[in-house]
């Protein structure tokens, strides 16, 4: 027995209604853009799986570039909540927030020679936290 993936409506990128298949999901929407009351406001939803929905999130994430930050603003944030995933290496301290942004996704912070960063890593996936080239891909300080 093959079983269909779960969906949501989206709308405005957010996840509007949840249902357990998609061909549920399409008739709801189709009766949302349909219905005088609800057509303009869902007139650019779409009805997507629930993974793919998640992909998406976790991709315009990632794709969001490194913020340099200040070392009081590093020393608040480790000092938030518990760290997780605290480490050294490649004389790149960093950690993580341990509460999740969305799915995997957790703001990681990092310092080297004395400047700091933020920046949203996949946890668990080392290849998208910030290293020594993170760093050296920032911009000179005036």
């Amino acid at each position: 027995m093959t079983t269909q993936p779960d969906f949501y409506i989206v709308k405005d990128g957010r996840p509007q209604n949840y249902f357990s298949n998609g061909d549920a999901a399409q008739a709801e929407l189709d009766r949302l853009k349909t219905d005088p009351e609800t057509a303009t406001e869902y007139v650019s939803a779409i009805a997507i799986p629930c993974d793919e929905f998640f992909a998406l999130r976790e991709a315009e994430y990632l794709e969001r570039p490194p913020v340099e930050i200040t070392e009081e603003r590093y020393d608040d944030l480790l000092n938030v909540m518990p760290p997780v995933h605290w480490r050294t290496a490649d004389g790149v301290e960093r950690f993580l927030l341990c509460e999740a942004e969305t799915g995997r996704i957790h703001l990681a912070c990092a310092k080297r020679n004395g400047r700091f960063l933020t920046v949203f890593v996949r946890r668990g996936d080392l290849s998208t936290y910030p290293t020594a080239a993170t760093f050296d891909a920032l911009p000179v300080e005036a």
